[in-house]
């Protein structure tokens, strides 16, 4: 494992993952659901708060890239028996960042908060794009 590539592929990662994520979150349409939802009791108004923007980032882009970037390059070498190309490699990452991250907190939002079930399926969908982009970014950086 050479420790600067993971570092590297995972600072590259969170920033692409964020500008990404971004995208999704941001664009009108999915603007438009969750200003609809503004005041339900389960949704906290951060999209303001720099303080909050920068932790996010932290905790919920770098951190999370840097535990996959060190997982994989320890996977790597066995995952050349699948098939060996980049595509293969980051389709399995991805396949196991979205069964290890996003499907557990989707039932357990879905069955433990009032979240709404619109923003819910948003997150669940936003959360698989941008585990397939942080899978990508990684397999090509390490």
């Amino acid at each position: 494992m050479n420790f600067t590539f993971v570092i590297v592929g995972s600072v590259v990662a969170a920033l692409i993952t964020h500008l990404v994520a971004a995208m999704l979150y941001m664009n009108p349409f999915v603007t438009k659901i969750y200003k609809k939802h503004k005041k339900h009791p389960a949704i906290n108004n951060h999209s303001t708060d720099k303080k909050f923007m920068i932790d996010m980032f932290f905790l919920g882009m770098f951190i999370p890239s840097f535990i996959a970037a060190t997982t994989y390059s320890y996977l790597k070498p066995g995952l050349h028996i699948i098939n060996g190309d980049l595509g293969s490699m980051a389709l399995v990452l991805a396949f196991m960042l979205i069964g290890i991250r996003i499907i557990p907190r989707f039932f357990d939002m879905n069955m433990l908060t009032s979240y709404p079930k619109k923003l819910l399926f948003i997150e669940l969908i936003n959360g698989i794009i941008l585990s397939f982009v942080t899978a990508a970014v990684l397999v090509f950086m390490i």
